[in-house]
């Protein structure tokens, strides 16, 4: 049951549109050949799994750091950049 709850959510969060500032973010915080050498598809899929690492792990901030959505979105990409290509595990 709980897996397929996770699913669920999971779908809907691949599915979700991606907004346009997280996508500024991405091509101007990741490497420049990382990013924006991905065809179209592999782009797509990054950005679904970032909306995935987003919204599922816990984020916190050490020494009175406040986590912006930059820093979330930044780490998430570079993270996510090691995914693709690999079984659906987050």
């Amino acid at each position: 049951m709980f897996q397929w709850f996770v699913g669920q959510s999971r779908n809907k969060l691949t599915q979700a549109h991606f907004p346009s500032p997280r996508e500024e973010i991405i091509r101007h915080n990741v490497a420049h050949h990382h990013y924006c050498m991905l065809e179209d598809d592999q782009r797509a899929h990054l950005r679904a799994l970032i909306q995935v690492f987003i919204v599922e792990k816990i984020w916190e901030g050490c020494g009175g750091l406040k986590l912006t959505d930059e820093i979330r979105v930044t780490i998430s990409a570079q993270a996510c950049l090691l995914l693709p290509g690999l079984p659906r595990n987050y």
